[in-house]
């Protein structure tokens, strides 16, 4: 029965690997008991200096600035089971890029991100 259970495992990895991500956990203190439930903000703020391809800077002077906010909120329906949700909002996002002629040309960004869903 379980003969050729190796190579099945070891197909079920590399299928999963290819379409399974993961991201950091939600909360520090989640909620353990039957309805618990919590949420909670947070900011971020990012700020990189000079534009860099990997290790090596391809645009000395070119900066990126990036503010954040991260809803993140969890409900719990038995001690095993329950569901973690984490949504975005870019406040502001302001990179500098190369344009054409080596000119710099400012990109401007901001609105909701995409919706990340987890019932581990």
């Amino acid at each position: 029965m379980f003969r050729n259970f190796p190579s099945l495992a070891v197909g079920l990895v590399l299928t999963a690997n290819s379409a399974v991500f993961a991201d950091q956990p939600i909360m520090n203190m989640m909620p353990r008991w039957d309805g618990g439930y919590g949420f909670q903000i947070r900011t971020d703020h990012i700020h990189r200096s000079d534009l860099k391809l990997g290790s090596d800077v391809v645009g000395s002077g070119f900066t990126e600035d990036i503010t954040q906010l991260h809803f993140e909120a969890v409900y719990t329906w038995d001690r095993s089971i329950r569901i973690t949700a984490k949504l975005p909002y870019v406040v502001d996002a302001r990179r500098e890029v190369l344009g054409p002629g080596n000119s710099k040309v400012v990109q401007r960004d901001e609105g909701i991100g995409d919706l990340t869903l987890a019932l581990p």
